[in-house]
């Protein structure tokens, strides 16, 4: 058997990779995915990484550790990501996203992130990331090679801050985590995570807005699916079958 073949049969590994849309204040999540498909990019949201706090307290831009986040779960799971079960995470997910596969991802420099064990009594190996960290600092390198790949880092772990007294919990390994630095480029085929209810607006606006391009033929190629469709269902569709 070849790899090619062992993957195909392994449930439990996805061929893609789902970017989901994060709940916000005052922002439409359908909204948010229009501009997404008009813009035919994916842009680099908050700083990632333990470099943030260190470039941040010494006054440099943390532009660099910026990144689009996604998940490899697989699709018929990614429902879960959103569920009631995840009520604790600081940001909540929405049912809508863009999903893209793993070679797309990995032709636009997509890598999986590493984790590493902050639980008490451990050899912690993100020390030595942070001493790399500090010595680029104090020269003063801010463009020194540790920073292309310190957004691909996160800890996990619980215990108590020795130097605040408080408690930490940190493990989000379920996610299955994969990042692109900076903003990312559409493929002119993909899908999109969009509930039933909004497809038929979606299709028309989307279409009034290609019309209106100065090449209105040259478009992506786009199907949709529900994230709460079970997996066949999904088949089904995107092998156009009703």
């Amino acid at each position: 058997m070849n790899i090619e073949e062992l993957e195909s049969r392994r449930t439990d590994l996805s061929t893609f990779l789902v970017h989901l849309i994060k709940k916000q204040d005052g922002q439409n999540p359908f909204d948010t995915l229009l501009k997404i498909v008009q813009d035919n990019k994916l842009i680099a949201g908050a700083p990632f990484g333990p470099a943030v706090a260190e470039l941040t307290s010494r006054g440099f831009s943390t532009d660099s550790q910026r990144a689009v986040c996604f998940t490899e779960t697989p699709l018929e799971h990614v429902h879960l990501m959103t569920s009631s079960l995840t009520e604790r995470r600081q940001c909540q997910f929405t049912d809508f996203g863009v999903v893209i596969t793993k070679e797309q991802g990995l032709d636009r420099a997509a890598n999986p992130i590493w984790y590493t064990d902050i639980n008490p009594g451990k050899s912690f190996l993100s020390k030595h990331i942070e001493k790399i960290i500090d010595e680029a600092l104090l020269s003063n390198n801010e463009l020194h090679p540790v920073f292309s790949l310190t957004p691909f880092f996160e800890q996990f772990g619980k215990g108590i801050n020795t130097m605040t007294g408080q408690s930490y919990r940190k493990d989000f390994r379920w996610e299955r985590e994969w990042r692109i630095a900076g903003d990312c480029a559409l493929p002119m085929r993909y899908i999109v995570f969009c509930p039933e209810d909004f497809r038929y607006k979606f299709y028309r606006t989307m279409q009034d807005f290609w019309k209106a391009q100065p090449m209105p033929d040259y478009h992506p190629d786009i199907q949709m699916l529900d994230i709460n469709w079970s997996l066949e269902r999904m088949i089904s569709h995107l092998a156009n079958l009703k």
